[in-house]
C-alpha cells in the first residue's frame, strides 16, 4: 500500500489531511502498539516526581482564573500498586491540530474518528488518551503513569485509605 493510500485509510490522519491540505503528512510503518500497563517498582519519592512531571505537561494558561488540575494518585492493577493520572479539559476549536501535534511526539499513536475523535498514544512509559468533540470543541486529555508497585501499605497511604 503506498503512503497516500495508507494515509487516506487511516481514520485520524485522513481527516487531518482533508481539513489541512497545507500539511505534509507522512505515515511511517511501526510495530504494533503496546498500550498495556507496564509495572515499575517505585517509592513515595518516585510517585511525587511522576506527579510533578505530569503537571508540567498541562497547559499553563487557559484556566479562566480557576486552579489548574493537579495529578492524582489512583489505584493500580493490583493492591500493591498505584498509578498517577492527570486529566484536564479545555475548549479547543483546533482540536484536530492539537491531537495531530500530540501524536507526532508519541512513540505510538492510534486514533478513531467520528463525532468524537479519540487519540491513544504512548510516550515511553506514559499513556495518553485524548478526545475532542467536534460539536462542543472540548478537548479532554488524560495522561497516566505506568503502574507503580509501591507495596500495599504505601499504596493504601497514597490512596488515603490508612
Amino acid at each position: 500500500m503506498d503512503s497516500r493510500t495508507q494515509l487516506l485509510a487511516d481514520p485520524f490522519w485522513s481527516v487531518v489531511a482533508r481539513r489541512h491540505p497545507e500539511l505534509e503528512i507522512v505515515l511511517v510503518p511501526g510495530d504494533e502498539p503496546d498500550l498495556s500497563t507496564p509495572i515499575v517498582d517505585a517509592d513515595a519519592a518516585h510517585v511525587a516526581a511522576i506527579a510533578e512531571a505530569l503537571e508540567s505537561q498541562r497547559p499553563q494558561d487557559g484556566w479562566d482564573g480557576a486552579e489548574p488540575p493537579h495529578a492524582e494518585v489512583v489505584p493500580g492493577p493490583s493492591p500493591d500498586s498505584v498509578e498517577v493520572r492527570l486529566k484536564y479539559s479545555q475548549r479547543d476549536a483546533d482540536g484536530l491540530q492539537t491531537l495531530a501535534a500530540m501524536a507526532q511526539h508519541a512513540d505510538h499513536a492510534e486514533s478513531r474518528d467520528g463525532e468524537v475523535v479519540t487519540l491513544r498514544a504512548a510516550f515511553d512509559l506514559l499513556r495518553l488518551r485524548a478526545t475532542w468533540a467536534r460539536e462542543t470543541e472540548i478537548l479532554v486529555v488524560r495522561f497516566t503513569s505506568p503502574a507503580l508497585r509501591v507495596g500495599e501499605e504505601l499504596a493504601a497511604r497514597l490512596l488515603g485509605r490508612s
